[in-house]
């Protein structure tokens, strides 16, 4: 019988961090910039990857396609409020998603 661990990496940890952090601010100056309606996934993808921090195989329209993927607003709608799910469990599964899909 195989027993599988638990994988826990602080290094990862940090790197999602660091990223969540950095496409945050990406989206934020963009919001300011240009108002929530014409900021696009791509723009704020654009940050990660301006700054190095994703795989080297991921360009500004790949880590866009992770983030649409990962996470549309109905779908959030629909885990929080029609599944009850709690928001923080769902946000700490979208930035482990993203993490693992686009970070070097």
């Amino acid at each position: 019988m195989v027993v599988k661990r638990r994988y826990e990496s602080k290094r990862r940890q940090q790197q999602a961090h660091q990223t969540r952090r950095v496409i945050l601010e990406a989206a934020d100056r963009l919001f300011v910039r240009s108002g929530y309606p014409a900021t696009t996934l791509a723009a704020v993808a654009a940050g990660p990857v301006e700054t190095g921090a994703v795989r080297a195989d991921h360009d500004a329209d790949g880590v866009a396609d992770v983030l649409w993927l990962a996470m549309d607003l109905r779908d959030y709608d629909w885990l929080v409020r029609e599944r009850g799910r709690p928001v923080q469990r769902l946000e700490r599964w979208y930035v482990d998603t993203v993490a693992a899909a686009v970070l070097d």
